[in-house]
């Protein structure tokens, strides 16, 4: 629960911006946890954030993550069953502790395309998905953007450890990308970035995996629920798939290799971003210095 005293700066605040919105909920986007104002104070739900919005994962495209990384205020539409709202997401800190103010405005009757028979048009629905996924996905590659790590990775950790759940992340690197930009050209080695990417994100079989384009021809892999040695025989399964594939070039088949790097949960110090990416970048080093085409944990 949140103090009287801070429960009052907020309602103080709010009561500046009561015609831009219909209600408002606090969020800890890391946590998944929303509070909602009951007689006077804040308190926390039983049910994640998530579930205003009648899902059972959490939202790709969270905006109040986003609030906190950048310290920004961010906007998006979002719908719920026939229902469609505009979200404000401002980021602010309680008793040293960072949050986020959702201020939501429900703009369906705004709205012009609507069906009569079935409510809100499902074109609509599926524009604002276009709209999430745009902002989330890299536009050569097709998987999700280093955005998405930002927002997504932390939130895989802690659930993580609420859960007692293994957990594990992949780096992946294309072996001597840089020579196949220099001897084929960069629209070839766009084709390789891409087909990498497929065959990464084709061979990952679990509901809760994700692949990310962490930067240049390097990949983070994430698989919630995975102990190291599940991870390590799920990378070699990765560079197999890599190593076996053809990208068509002209009349030249031309094969590319990759290396990987395996870090878990219980390797690292619990909710230590960096150091868990740390690791697997070391891991990835490693993979790299002794020979590539491999994968080291």
């Amino acid at each position: 629960m949140i103090s009287d005293h801070e429960t009052q700066k907020i309602l103080d605040s709010l009561g500046l911006l009561d015609k831009l919105f219909d209600f408002a909920r606090l969020v800890d986007p890391i946590e998944k946890r929303e509070y909602c104002l009951e007689k006077g104070s804040f308190i926390v739900q039983e049910n994640s954030c998530f579930n205003f919005w009648k899902r059972k994962s959490i939202c790709e495209n969270c905006i109040s993550m986003r609030a906190l990384n950048e310290n920004k205020t961010f906007v998006k539409m979002e719908y719920a069953p026939d229902l469609i709202y505009m979200v404000t997401a401002v980021p602010i800190e309680i008793n040293n502790r960072k949050v986020a103010i959702e201020l939501l405005k429900n703009i369906t009757d705004n709205i012009t395309l609507e069906n009569s028979s079935q409510g809100v048009d499902s074109e609509i629905y599926h524009l604002i998905d276009n709209l999430q996924r745009i902002t989330l996905k890299d536009t050569l590659t097709g998987v999700y953007n280093r955005r998405y790590i930002n927002e997504r990775l932390p939130a895989d950790i802690i659930n993580a450890v609420m859960t007692g759940q293994s957990m594990s992340i992949i780096m992946a690197d294309i072996d001597h990308f840089k020579k196949i930009n220099d001897t084929y050209g960069h629209s070839i080695g766009d084709m390789v970035l891409r087909e990498f990417a497929q065959k990464l994100s084709g061979n990952l079989k679990r509901h809760g995996d994700w692949v990310a384009r962490y930067g240049g021809e390097e990949f983070l892999i994430c698989i919630p629920g995975s102990d190291l040695g599940d991870a390590e025989k799920i990378a070699e399964r990765l560079r197999v798939a890599v190593e076996e594939n053809v990208v068509n070039w002209d009349t030249v088949p031309l094969r590319v290799t990759a290396s990987f790097g395996v870090s878990a949960i219980d390797n690292i110090k619990v909710k230590d971003i960096s150091s868990f990416l740390e690791q697997a970048d070391k891991k990835l080093y490693s993979a790299k210095q002794n020979g590539r085409n491999r994968v080291e944990a």
